[in-house]
């Protein structure tokens, strides 16, 4: 294991972009820290960014100034890292040879849309993800890790022991992440008010993430129904016991897609982002989840409610798609490119 190294990890959040690229990366770095190494964080301070996450977990965070090129030469100057790890819209070849030509340090690129790279280590974690479609994106030498097996899960939900859902009460979790710009949630929470469960004691559990901007509004709907099955949650510091305790999901694409997998949870997907489509759409010709329609919702949630064997089959599929290994995995690659560039250097 190469140690006392310095990872510099290069990824923004904002209202826009949502909090996923930052909430992988946070992962990642608690399994680098884990191996030994120094973790530090380069972000631009954007709208509804989730920069202080990152520092109530300890890690270092530069402030990222427009001329990031200039700026990244000069953070690898300072701290001579052995990789740049890169993970914002702004990625691709141009950009990574722009970086390489002012740093000394290996790139790692997490990328899950296909676009072409001059990177060192490709890391798309997509569940639709293989070596075969993600070959001609990157230069020959290249490693390449693709698909659920790389997939990044934080230390919150690996340190946790999964729990049997209550049999007692009906628990539906809406989670339409970090974002939602264009205000899901809600749609979802319009259409579920005139639902009408069987169970007897029926929880609907809102979370609203910290890029949210339409929070007020989903508050005041809310608020305004007094229907006591509405439970909102803004910002919750443990999304893994509210996902835990569900026994439906609605989810958008995003990365909470995954961490639904690795509990195993049926779940309802819905698209909140282009880039989250293909996911769902994966998952959905798997029979792992069901592919979620906005306007029929309401009778997709009823139907998975009111089919015990439905929902079995769907936790039945889902099951072992994310094993929560994926991050070691990744760490352990780096390791390997490392010591390989190191001999031949």
């Amino acid at each position: 294991m190469i140690s006392n190294e310095t990872i510099l990890i290069r990824a923004d959040s904002s209202e826009s972009i949502g909090i996923g690229h930052i909430k992988r990366c946070m992962g990642l770095a608690q399994a680098l820290t884990s191996a030994g190494k120094r973790v530090i964080f380069v972000s631009k301070p954007l709208k509804g960014n989730i920069i202080h996450l990152l520092q109530n977990k300890g890690y270092p965070v530069l402030t990222c100034p427009d001329d990031e090129i200039q700026y990244l030469s000069s953070v690898s100057r300072d701290f001579a890292p052995r990789w740049i790890v890169l993970d914002h819209p702004e990625t691709g070849a141009e950009y990574e040879k722009k970086i390489k030509s002012v740093s000394d340090a290996k790139l790692a690129v997490i990328d899950g849309q296909f676009r072409h790279h001059a990177c060192n280590l490709l890391l798309n974690p997509n569940c639709y993800a293989t070596d075969e479609n993600c070959v001609d994106t990157v230069p020959g030498g290249c490693r390449i890790l693709a698909g659920y097996d790389y997939y990044i899960l934080q230390d919150e939900y690996l340190g946790h022991s999964r729990s049997a859902s209550s049999k007692s009460e009906l628990r539906i979790l809406v989670t339409l992440g970090g974002a939602d710009p264009e205000n899901r949630t809600l749609s979802v929470c319009q259409a579920l008010r005139s639902l009408d469960f069987i169970e007897s004691k029926t929880l609907i559990e809102i979370v609203v993430g910290p890029a949210n901007k339409h929070v007020s509004e989903i508050r005041n709907f809310l608020t305004s129904e007094k229907d006591d099955r509405f439970r909102l949650h803004e910002q919750p510091s443990d999304l893994f016991a509210l996902i835990d305790r569900s026994q439906l999901c609605i989810s958008s694409g995003g990365i909470t897609m995954g961490e639904i997998a690795y509990l195993e949870k049926p779940v309802i997907g819905l698209e909140v982002a282009d880039n989250q489509k293909r996911t769902i759409e994966t998952l959905a010709a798997k029979g792992a989840i069901i592919h979620g329609d906005l306007d029929r919702i309401g009778e997709q949630v009823l139907r998975i409610v009111d089919d015990p064997a439905a929902r079995k089959r769907l936790i039945l599929n889902i099951s072992g798609l994310v094993d929560g290994k994926g991050k070691y995995r990744i760490v352990s690659a780096m390791d390997d490119e490392a010591a390989r560039h190191a001999i031949t250097d």
